[in-house]
């Protein structure tokens, strides 16, 4: 609430009694009857219909002071603001409220008293209303754009005042600035998106601590679970070191000292008949795998053989068809019919195809001489 100015206070006098034995003496006022007075006050008295003013030089038992029906309070200090609030309205429900301060300065506290300028903002609150087109300014703006509206009220409050300034008998008055305040309504739904906005991101950060702790958690737990691999794995490297040196001594010594378990056993025991047993397949398959090759070379031969004995049986009947064809029938009769057989049963072995191509050849060179002696003979 905004303090009373320029007249503080004013209070109504009554005449004093005589002070001294029996009412003779003089008359003088009590401290309690003025009001409380500091630097940049004034006391203004009227007296007899006249107002006299008080620098603090008066006495109480002065006669002005004294004789004075009424007293005044005014403060005369220098560039005193008063703030001078007003609503216009808005394109929405709640209105803007400008907030106008001026500096005014009492030039003369008597012309304040005798006029009456008790409160000096109510006479600039009629001051500003007067002027019509500042309550147009802010009817087609919105709440969240009281910036807009604050600079056009600014221009229009010091326009007005700089072409029709306020007038108060006794006072210097001059604009101090305007401010224009942000609505309730803007200011409550602001309020609650900064709550919102904090405890958004007072959950995104409890729960990024959440993520980063069960990160953390789920990173300890893989090491750890690494760690206790790795220990497994030495210690399964262990058990096989100690089981090639001597394995039943080892054993027999590590499950009494407690160094081994009988899982470890256990252990070692399906590894050893996983690794027989994988012998084993491994020893399997090379006999197959060896058994397959001497399969196809043992085919490869009987192929070649039979390729061999085809050859030798089509050498055969074409020297016998050579000699048919020189007339030496009767001669080769007998290789006829041994080729017949062969090619009749194919099990039976062949002789040699050189062989027989030879005592073919030479039965046909035969044939040739005795054919020449017999052409001699008859010539």
């Amino acid at each position: 609430m905004q303090r009373k100015y320029p007249i503080i206070e004013q209070r109504q006098l009554r005449l004093p009694e005589r002070q001294g034995p029996l009412g003779l003496g003089r008359r003088c006022r009590d401290r309690e009857d003025l009001p409380e007075v500091l630097a940049h006050h004034l006391l203004v008295y009227r007296v007899r219909g006249e107002y006299v003013v008080d620098n603090g030089r008066l006495g109480l038992d002065d006669e002005r002071v004294v004789e004075a029906d009424h007293v005044s309070l005014v403060d005369v200090g220098r560039d005193t603001a008063v703030s001078v609030p007003l609503t216009i309205p808005s394109g929405e429900d709640a209105p803007f409220t400008i907030v106008t301060t001026f500096n005014c300065t009492v030039t003369d506290a008597v012309t304040v008293v005798r006029e009456g300028q008790t409160e000096a903002a109510k006479r600039l609150d009629t001051y500003l209303r007067a002027h019509q087109r500042l309550f147009e300014l802010g009817q087609y703006c919105e709440l969240a754009e009281v910036n807009e509206v604050r600079v056009s009220t600014s221009a229009q409050i010091q326009a007005y005042t700089q072409l029709k300034p306020p007038v108060i008998p006794g006072i210097s008055i001059e604009l101090a600035g305007v401010e224009v305040t942000v609505p309730d309504a803007l200011r409550e739904y602001r309020e609650k998106l900064r709550e919102t906005r904090e405890q958004y991101d007072l959950s995104n950060h409890v729960a990024i601590q959440e993520g980063t702790q069960a990160l953390k958690e789920d990173h300890l737990k893989q090491a750890l679970a690494a760690q206790q691999q790795n220990g497994t794995l030495e210690r399964a490297q262990q058990v096989d070191e100690f089981a090639k040196e001597s394995p039943a001594r080892v054993w027999a010594a590590g499950l009494a000292s407690g160094e081994f378990s009988y899982a470890d056993l256990a252990a070692q025991l399906d590894k050893r008949e996983r690794m027989v047993v994988e012998r084993i397949e491994r020893e399997q398959e090379e006999l197959r795998r060896r058994w397959e090759v001497t399969r196809e070379d043992e085919l490869r031969r009987q192929t070649w053989r039979r390729e061999d004995e085809r050859q030798q049986l089509a050498l055969k009947l074409e020297l016998i068809k050579e000699a048919l064809q020189r007339g030496h029938g009767d001669e080769v009769s007998l290789g006829l019919d041994e080729l017949i057989r062969q090619m009749l049963e194919p099990g039976v072995s062949v002789a040699s195809g050189g062989e027989e191509r030879q005592s073919i050849e030479k039965n046909g060179h035969d044939f040739d001489g005795e054919a020449a002696e017999e052409e001699d003979s008859g010539d």
